[in-house]
């Protein structure tokens, strides 16, 4: 399109609005999942409308007179249990309403125009039918709408997950108003909680967490909103009127890149990738063949040779040079007579060629210079210093004909074979270890790197409690409960479990104040991890409360939480061999196993958690008692149980630093510490990996701080609004490659 049409138009769309000579109004669709809504069907609807437009009656002038009518359809009025009765039929003057409002939420006499100056806001929701939002800007008199979006859901994604279509929701919204919020701060209200923490907080749901990568560009806080005030949103949603669309992201590529060497054909633009079809016949192939092979590369009788990079022949002298002040990283494939003229360029090659005589492991043929090497290998050609060392090593490890990105062995050998240089094994070594693709998609065979690092045991009985959930467990018990919530004082190791329905932050504050507090008194920390449970902000309000220290085990590493861990894998083979046979009476066996487990010698404390929590030892129902009690008075008896208990601490603290000391020895064994520091770039094991081939390492990323000896925060180098905590053990440190092109 030229200018000249361009300046002929009489309207024209710009910044989500239709301009025209003389007025403005609005995108349409921008206001389409509005102004498409239907009428009302039943009463539910109606008022759900009106409520909707309630939000707004700050920018709409008499608003309680033009939506009474349908204020009459409220199921707290009587003439709504009269409709409950008898099918619905919308009135005169509810539809003229109706029509009124939605004709005035979709023009200029309430939509404005944005403000660069105002701050945006999203508020999203998600139904059975589809999804729904509204964009806002915030303003002294109230949230002015701006745009609306109502969009219908496929049917696979009515079978997502809430979190998912909640999720969904939000990416479409902040995918539509792209215009308006890209460089823009902004809120973000959803009536869903668990994604308030969806910005900073990896997701446990694998889509959620790829739509949290994908939203990383933009900066914007999430909140919570209650149900009742997000009505416009759970309108359109429930009202969709957009046709649903896949998520882009949920395709599959049918088209991959052609790797078998970065050099393009001299045929094809340049700014054009070379790509293949995964689908192809013979009779195309071989058309194809025919059509791009050059006489470099192809034989006598016609085939591809594919076993060396393409493009050869088609490459003069100037191009190689373009190409080489364009791109080092480009490979660029060479032959003899180009091995034989940097030979002649480098010096040390020339002055072994003049004292040839002297040099018993090397001999001239053709005017190369030949290294001889012991059997089974033959002698080679010498490669000269310079980017011929750095092209020999990309194509025998980088392309696909040549290398396939295969280990430091198979390599060396592949070049040994075939060229000389006297540093080339160390240059092989590095190029391997700073072989990006070979970082991010190797598995990991040695020990993961990290000493060990124990939890130094608390100075006295519960001064330190670990507490986690278990399950869901299957199947579920008679009761009705799928979880068991465990709890365990780090000195004694004595236990308290509950069986329970679900693993909400209420139930994990009903835990506490009942079974623990309000039983063995507050402790002074309890360790738990980062499950939303955890760190909801009701929890927190309780410690908050009861002056408790809340600890946090890092992120995806339940070693920090290792005992209470180790107590759930006892615990599940134990109720396993009492349960019935259908294994629906686990919650009743539980306290028989936590009740066995306290009063029972511990392996690493060698002490009994009864004896050291209750000062006595317990008394199992099949002991044998006195007949006669006798009531003694002992005024010492308070003085001697603590004393007692204080020996008992002291020796089960002694037995866990022996037992720590003795299982770092084993576990430091041929094991590592690596060399970071702040600035440093490493990769982060993948977490949620989708399919078999996804990368195993993701990054790069840079440490910008250091929280512990193995604990570290990281940031992306192109995310910088992606930061993670994370241990050495799940850290691959990214190796400089060194430059060989002199």
């Amino acid at each position: 399109m030229n200018i000249y049409n361009t300046l002929k138009k009489s309207e024209i769309l710009f910044l989500g609005h239709l301009i025209k000579e003389g007025f403005i109004k609005p995108d349409p669709n921008n206001i389409r999942g509005l102004v498409e809504t239907k009428e009302p069907t039943t009463a539910e609807e109606a008022f759900r409308f009106v409520r909707a437009a309630e939000y707004y009656r700050e920018f709409i002038p008499k608003f309680s007179i033009i939506a009474a009518p349908l204020h009459r359809y409220s199921p707290s009025t009587l003439n709504q249990q009269k409709m409950n009765k008898s099918k619905f039929v919308l009135s005169d003057d509810a539809r003229t309403a109706f029509h009124e409002l939605k004709k005035i939420l979709t023009t200029d006499l309430i939509l404005g125009l944005p403000d660069d100056t105002l701050q945006f806001k999203i508020q999203s929701d998600a139904s059975v039918d589809g999804i729904g939002a509204v964009l806002l800007q915030i303003t002294p008199n109230g949230d002015r709408p701006l745009a609306y979006m109502s969009k219908k859901l496929m049917k696979t994604q009515t079978n997502w997950s809430t979190i998912e279509q909640e999720c969904y929701a939000i990416v479409q919204a902040i995918d539509k108003w792209d215009k308006y919020l890209r460089g823009h701060e902004f809120i973000l209200e959803t009536d869903h909680e668990p994604l308030v923490n969806l910005p900073n907080k990896e997701q446990l749901n694998k889509r959620c967490n790829r739509w949290r990568l994908k939203l990383a560009e933009y900066r914007f806080k999430v909140k919570h909103i209650q149900g009742n005030k997000n009505n416009m949103a759970d309108y359109l949603s429930r009202s969709p009127v957009e046709a649903a669309e896949e998520d882009i992201d949920e395709r599959i590529p049918y088209e991959s890149k052609f790797t078998h060497t970065d050099l393009p054909l001299p045929s094809l633009d340049k700014s054009i990738p070379l790509k293949i079809t995964t689908a192809i016949t013979r009779a195309q192939a071989k058309l194809q063949q025919q059509t791009t092979a050059t006489p470099s590369n192809t034989t006598t009788d016609g085939k591809v040779m594919e076993l060396i990079p393409k493009g050869k022949a088609a490459i003069d002298k100037e191009s190689m040079s373009d190409l080489l002040d364009e791109n080092p990283n480009k490979i660029i494939p060479f032959d003899m007579n180009d091995l034989r003229q940097w030979q002649e360029k480098d010096k040390i090659v020339q002055d072994i060629k003049k004292n040839i005589r002297s040099k018993k492991n090397y001999f001239i043929e053709n005017g190369i210079l030949f290294r001889k090497q012991q059997l089974p290998l033959a002698s080679v050609p010498v490669v000269p210093a310079g980017r011929i060392r750095a092209d020999t090593l990309k194509i025998y490890h980088d392309t696909p004909g040549n290398g396939a990105h295969f280990g430091r062995d198979k390599t060396t050998r592949k070049i040994q074979e075939r060229y000389y240089w006297p540093t080339m094994i160390t240059d092989i070594r590095n190029h391997l270890t700073s072989c990006l693709p070979c970082a991010q998609n190797n598995h990991r065979r040695q020990k993961l790197p990290g000493a060990l690092k124990p939890i130094k045991p608390p100075e006295g009985i519960w001064k330190l409690l670990s507490m986690d959930f278990h399950g869901p467990i299957a199947p579920t018990s008679k009761q009705g409960n799928r979880y068991i919530i465990s709890l365990t004082d780090i000195l004694s190791t004595f236990v308290v479990a509950k069986a329970v329905r679900d693993c909400s932050a209420t139930t994990a504050v009903k835990f506490l104040i009942n079974d623990v507090i309000l039983k063995y008194g507050t402790p002074t920390c309890i360790l738990t991890d980062n499950g939303t449970h955890f760190t909801a902000q009701i929890m927190n309000n309780l410690f908050e409360h009861i002056g408790v220290t809340h600890l946090y085990s890092t992120v995806y590493h339940p070693q920090t939480n290792g005992q209470i861990e180790r107590f759930n894998a006892t615990m599940d083979g134990k109720i396993a061999a009492l349960c019935n046979e259908r294994r629906t009476n686990w919650d009743e066996v539980l306290q028989y196993v936590t009740f066995n487990y306290n009063t029972s010698i511990h392996a690493t404390t060698k002490q009994i958690p009864f004896e050291i929590m209750h000062g006595r030892q317990a008394t199992l129902p099949f002991d044998q008692q006195d007949a006669i009690i006798s009531l003694t008075q002992d005024p010492e008896h308070c003085q001697q149980i603590k004393t007692y208990i204080g020996k008992l601490e002291d020796e089960a603290r002694k037995n866990i630093l022996k037992s720590q000391q003795q299982y770092k020895a084993r576990y430091d064994l041929n094991r590592q510490n690596l060399s970071l520091k702040i600035d440093d770039l490493v990769l982060v094991k993948t977490r949620n990996a989708r399919n078999k081939f996804d990368i195993r390492y993701e990054g790069p990323f840079k440490i910008i701080k250091q929280l512990g000896i193995k604990t570290f925060t990281v940031q992306h180098v192109k995310k910088l609004t992606l930061t993670k905590q994370v241990t050495m053990d799940i850290i691959v440190p990214l190796v400089e490659r060194w430059n060989l092109i002199q």
